[in-house]
Formats: structure tokens, sequence, C-alpha cells
């Protein structure tokens, strides 16, 4: 299990194909969708926290294609989040505190 907005997908799918096949009950499809919005109203933290601390992912909410292309990253550290940049054959590391 990855933890993440594919595997919360995934799962939410499947719930849902298996209350069409009559494979679980309605209170345990209401419990799984629960605890989904819970995890879904996490994520919209995380994405408001990219966004004031210019990140560009958190793990569960991955980085963006573009920043992965040239092998950039973001990592987040207790005091903020530090970036690697690969630009014109150089690396540039910013370090942005909380």
């Amino acid at each position: 299990m990855n933890n993440d907005i594919t595997e919360l997908r995934s799962a939410l799918f499947d719930t849902l194909r298996d209350l069409k096949a009559g494979k679980i009950d309605l209170d345990r499809a209401k419990a799984i969708n629960e605890t989904a919005q819970t995890i879904i109203n996490s994520a919209k933290v995380e994405i408001e926290h990219m966004k004031i601390s210019d990140s560009s992912g958190t793990g569960f909410i991955p980085s963006t294609a573009s920043d992965n292309a040239l092998g950039d990253t973001a990592i987040v550290t207790p005091t903020g989040v530090k970036k690697v940049a690969h630009i014109h054959g150089a690396t540039v590391t910013t370090h942005k505190l909380r």
C-alpha cells in the first residue's frame, strides 16, 4: 500500500464496485467513504501548505511532473522545505524555513 492519492482512488473505486456487486454492505461502504473524506480533507490542508511554502509535493500528493522530469526534488525537513533544482548544468539548492 502506497498511502498516496492514487491508492485512495483505487480503494474508493474498489469499494464502489464491491457495493454495486453486493460484496459489501452499505454501512461498511459509508465507513470507507467517511475515512476517505477525512484523508481528502487532510490533502486539502497539504495543498494549502504547498502553496504557502512553495513546495511541489508532500508524499501523498506527488511532486509536479515538470520537477521530476528534470530530476528536481523537494524535501520536507523539520525546519521547512529544501528544494534542489538542476538548471543549465548547475545545481541550485534553496531552503524555505517555516
